[in-house]
């Protein structure tokens, strides 16, 4: 029986070696691995299991860890873009603003310009005002000069003076006295205004006005004084 040792049983030599050939024979007759077929196996488990990436779920999470790496990138350049549109706004804000600041100065140019333009026309117009006053005081002048020389004729009351024209208008003087008489008749403040029509500047005291206006007539004798008022 198998477990028993031969000692123990008492059996002899002969009998031993008959033992040992059954012992063999069972122990041939258990199955042995097919080890072709176990390698056979594991390539085959081996390439089934490899084609588990293909199954629809595996896939899907590919796809979606490619999109989503994807769409990382997308963002990281995003950012990489918004950084840079941010560096040129703040460069073209400050060019902004350096514009600003030249339009300001030259808006302050323009301004003083104006200003400086404005002070020449009025200068021009000054000038061309004393121009007008200068040619119209040298016309009035020349024929003043005559009317001053049939003045000095003019010894008698009732003779006629000859009309002066104004340095101011230029025209004759409004209501210029006909003669001597009325000349004396003349009240102190139409002297004065006879005066500053003549150009002359009134002075001293009325009777000295008066004689003083004669003079800016061309009167330079009379007759008689007696008509002269005092």
């Amino acid at each position: 029986m198998p477990g028993v040792s031969p000692r123990s049983s008492g059996l002899t030599s002969p009998q031993k070696h008959q033992l040992l050939p059954a012992k063999h024979n069972m122990e041939n007759s258990l199955e042995q691995p097919d080890f072709p077929l176990a390698v056979s196996s594991l390539v085959t488990l081996t390439k089934q299991v490899s084609l588990c990436q293909n199954l629809p779920s595996v896939n899907e999470g590919r796809r979606l860890a490619d999109v989503l790496d994807g769409l990382q990138r997308s963002v990281e350049g995003l950012r990489t873009d918004v950084e840079g549109l941010r560096t040129e706004v703040q460069g073209l804000r400050t060019e902004v603003q350096g514009l600003r600041t030249e339009v300001q100065g030259l808006r302050t140019e323009v301004q003083g310009l104006r200003t400086e333009v404005q002070v020449l026309r009025t200068e021009v117009r000054t000038m061309g005002g004393k121009l007008d006053q200068l040619d119209r005081k040298t016309t009035v002048i020349n024929k003043n000069f005559t009317a001053r020389i049939e003045n000095s004729h003019v010894i008698h009351d009732e003779v006629k003076l000859v009309p002066l024209y104004s340095v101011v208008t230029g025209n004759l003087v409004p209501n210029f006295p006909k003669t001597l008489q009325d000349l004396d008749a003349l009240t102190e403040q139409r002297v004065n205004f006879l005066l500053t029509q003549l150009g002359e500047e009134a002075r001293g005291r009325p009777d000295d006005r008066r004689d003083q206006l004669e003079m800016a007539l061309g009167v330079r004798a009379r007759a008689s004084k007696t008509s002269r008022r005092h």
